[in-house]
């Protein structure tokens, strides 16, 4: 077996993401490893929402060819493509177990992916099984000094055009050990899809945002039971669900064949309970023990971007490892 260290690199194959790939051929170099990019296909939610599932494939297949041309910057360094499917942030850290260094760009691409990914460099920093360094981009000229995730100091320069950074942090056990990470729904998207999305990936709830990916709501199954019980009713005959369904005219008339009837926004919970991705799981706990009536938390990032889930049912089993 090769004795050569090992460096991964996750990219989502957006310029922003490969901004660091001088810092990481050079440390490559420095410490006669090779480099291996990883790139995540992401297991898509919602088919039928904003973003047509024929673009996503069209976009996904352009991506796989791209990852081909993803070379080191010195030709010295030996290097390997690989490429999964799943959720970004957990698959990375299984990767991790096999590495000495992960290497990560804290922003990747805008738009679709982005929407989907939410912060993934965040929950790799939490949870990676060896040292991360995460690098967003600066200004030619600067220089900063920063600490990876074990506490080591590390230093870029202009001449990578990266800054090596580590993300502010609480003390404690955080919530995204516990949380669930959950690509968004948007309130267009048909609630029949997404159920079939949440059943394939054994989840019980869905942020739902809007274009912009801010937060407006959660959708759980609670909700889709509501939906499915209005819906038995109604073909079924039953006249008094008619005025549930279906809004009321100025007229105080009900216009059936509302066509929304059947989308997330509007089934969906719209006032909800958040904790942020950088709070302990005594915060999530705090607030499960302050709404008794609620089974889950959206966990947000500090734009209002969904990140993922906590379900009320994960508190015990995290409650006892925290005390552990």
């Amino acid at each position: 077996m090769s004795s050569k260290k090992r460096i991964l690199f996750p990219v989502d194959l957006s310029d922003n993401s490969l901004e660091s790939l001088n810092f990481a051929t050079r440390l490559a170099m420095d410490e006669d490893a090779s480099i291996c990019f990883l790139y995540v296909e992401p297991t898509l939610l919602a088919v039928d929402g904003m973003y047509p599932a024929e673009e996503m494939a069209r976009q996904l297949e352009a991506d796989l060819e791209r990852l081909k041309n993803i070379k080191p910057t010195d030709e010295s360094v030996e290097f390997e493509h690989k490429s999964i499917e799943g959720n970004p942030g957990p698959r990375i850290v299984h990767a991790t177990k096999d590495a000495d260094l992960c290497i990560m760009s804290t922003h990747g691409r805008s738009g679709i992916f982005r929407f989907l990914m939410g912060s993934v460099a965040e929950y790799v920093l939490r949870h990676a099984k060896c040292p991360v360094i995460l690098v967003k981009g600066f200004k030619s000229g600067e220089t900063t000094e920063s600490k990876t995730d074990d506490g080591s100091e590390t230093v870029a320069n202009s001449d990578d055009e990266s800054r090596v950074m580590a993300i502010p942090v609480t003390d404690g056990n955080f919530v995204t050990e516990v949380m669930h990470q959950v690509s968004p729904a948007n309130g267009d998207d048909s609630i029949e899809a997404v159920l079939r999305q949440l059943k394939k990936a054994g989840e019980t709830g869905v942020p739902v945002v809007d274009c912009e990916n801010k937060c407006v709501g959660i959708l759980t199954t609670t909700d889709i039971e509501t939906f499915q019980n209005l819906k038995r009713r109604y073909e079924s005959g039953d006249q008094s669900v008619i005025s549930e369904m279906f809004e009321a005219d100025e007229f105080g008339q009900f216009r059936c064949g509302n066509i929304d009837f059947g989308n997330v926004e509007r089934h969906m919970t719209s006032e909800v309970i958040s904790v942020r991705n950088n709070e302990s799981i005594e915060a999530a706990r705090k607030q499960f023990a302050a709404n008794p009536d609620i089974h889950h938390l959206l966990v947000l990032d500090e734009d209002d971007h969904p990140v993922g889930i906590i379900d009320a049912a994960d508190m015990p089993k995290a409650t006892q490892a925290n005390q552990n």
